[in-house]
């Protein structure tokens, strides 16, 4: 009952985000999320949609959005996590990196990831879904057939395929870290910006990408002294980082597809709280297509915050 229910909300959001690709007009600045981010007027649409759905069901649920914040019935077992558009600079510059990314958990006192039941991310502009139930594994079904989970067998950094996070993080920082790994990996391999968390995750479960990495919650929470003045003027006065709305989905569909994803710290994220959109709750990702990759680069990334604080010491 619920995977159709929660697989239906995503192609009604999908719906209404999907014409409004190729609108001029779609960047626009509309509002302030509750968690202080800029929404657009694309985000608008698809937030007003997931209101108007929602209302108007039979099933009582709780749920959370970027713009709305916490709607619905308190009393229900059940509350949905929406981003209706991870990705959403992508989908006002009518690019293929943007999704709708819905999960599903126990509704209780301070719901945490590891309470994630479902998930479903959503291609916006190709009809290609991915959903995962915790314990019995992910589906892939592109145009109404299932496909395969691929992951590539690579483990080499050199031939390493990654995407990086970069809305919001200082550049010159970030890449003081990972820019000897672009170097390495830019010509056998490749590294990418898609302005999506979700978008990016969900192609190592396409063969398409190793790695994800968002480095820049652990490069703050290393040196805060030193980098958050730096990181908040990068973010536009606030500190920009991945919140739950961004990691609910992605997280458990990686674990269903055995791709290692934890922290920058190399930390599991199931005791990530689902409800808390404070800073002291954002976090930084690494999320790879298997357990040698991801320690590859976590030692890599380790090498480099050794020599930074020598270095400032």
């Amino acid at each position: 009952m619920y995977k159709n229910f929660i697989i239906e909300l995503a192609k009604v959001i999908r719906a209404a985000v999907k014409p409004n690709l190729k609108n001029i007009n779609a960047g626009n600045i509309a509002n302030i999320a509750a968690t202080g981010d800029l929404t657009f007027k694309i985000d608008q649409i698809a937030e007003d949609k997931v209101e108007s759905y929602l209302q108007n069901i039979p099933l009582k649920v709780a749920y959370y959005t970027e713009d709305r914040g916490l709607v619905g019935e308190k009393s229900s077992d059940f509350i949905l996590i929406i981003d209706p558009i991870d990705g959403s600079r992508s989908a006002m510059c009518n690019f293929e990196s943007c999704v709708v990314s819905i999960a599903m958990a126990k509704n209780k006192v301070n719901p945490t990831i590891g309470d994630v039941i479902y998930a479903c991310i959503y291609e916006i502009k190709n009809d290609t879904y991915f959903w995962a139930e915790r314990n019995r594994g992910i589906e892939i079904v592109s145009n109404n057939k299932k496909i395969k989970l691929r992951r590539r067998s690579n483990s080499s950094l050199q031939y390493l395929r990654w995407s990086v996070e970069l809305m919001g993080r200082p550049t010159n920082i970030i890449f003081r870290f990972l820019g000897e790994l672009a170097n390495l990996s830019s010509v056998y391999g490749g590294i990418f910006v898609f302005n999506s968390a979700c978008y990016s995750i969900t192609r190592l479960l396409t063969g398409q990408l190793d790695a994800y990495i968002d480095l820049g919650i652990r490069i703050v929470e290393e040196f805060p002294n030193m980098m958050t003045k730096s990181f908040k003027i990068a973010g536009a006065g606030k500190l920009r980082g991945l919140y739950p709305h961004d990691l609910a989905a992605a997280v458990l569909l990686c674990e269903e597809a055995g791709c290692p994803i934890t922290t920058a710290f190399g930390e599991n994220m199931n005791d990530l709280a689902l409800l808390d959109y404070s800073e002291t709750n954002l976090s930084s990702c690494i999320a790879t297509n298997n357990k040698i990759t991801h320690q590859a680069i976590l030692n890599h990334i380790e090498s480099k915050l050794r020599k930074f604080r020598k270095d400032e010491t």
